[in-house]
């Protein structure tokens, strides 16, 4: 079988946005959460918003989960709507009431956790937890899960992926 140059184009989008996004995700907010971890004793929580993304049930075709995707959750006025219709994606709307309503809970207490809400874990060196945000067509989908890895792991998992060699 010849590889079409649009299945290379394919191929190679994806598997940049795998890797590039995976690497942006610990860089944002992994590591981040390591250096701060170091220097402030207050509690740390990381979000991750896999909407849009190739695991997700709300896929974003050639974009996934771009960097700002959260914008849309917090301000109508802005530059990403034109990319993707948030407005109209109710699982979307629903992700970004539930969303602002921990973050209210953060902005008065310190603490996101609030009632009817899936408990958001704080972040330690030994316990990695995110709060994953993500949505079907019509809800929210929220999980607390350890999403860490490392930038070796990620570059072995791309070295080690075959979509772009020709067997």
């Amino acid at each position: 079988n010849k590889i079409t140059d649009e299945e290379t184009k394919n191929k190679s989008i994806a598997f940049g946005n795998k890797y590039g996004s995976d690497m942006y995700r610990i860089f944002n907010a992994e590591m981040s959460a390591e250096q701060m971890s170091k220097k402030y004793k207050s509690n740390i929580y990381i979000a991750e918003i896999n909407y849009g993304s190739p695991t997700s049930p709300s896929k974003i075709p050639m974009f996934n989960s771009f960097h700002g995707i959260f914008v849309p959750m917090l301000a109508d006025q802005n530059g990403y709507t034109s990319l993707y219709n948030f407005k109209v994606a109710k699982g979307y709307q629903n992700m970004a009431q539930i969303f602002n309503k921990y973050l209210a809970h953060f902005i008065r207490s310190g603490n996101p956790n609030g009632t009817r809400l899936t408990k958001w874990n704080k972040w330690t060196m030994k316990k990695k937890k995110s709060q994953v945000f993500d949505a079907d067509a019509s809800k929210a989908i929220i999980k607390s899960k350890n999403t860490s890895e490392s930038y070796k792991e990620i570059r072995k998992e791309g070295d080690d992926d075959t979509r772009l060699t020709s067997k």
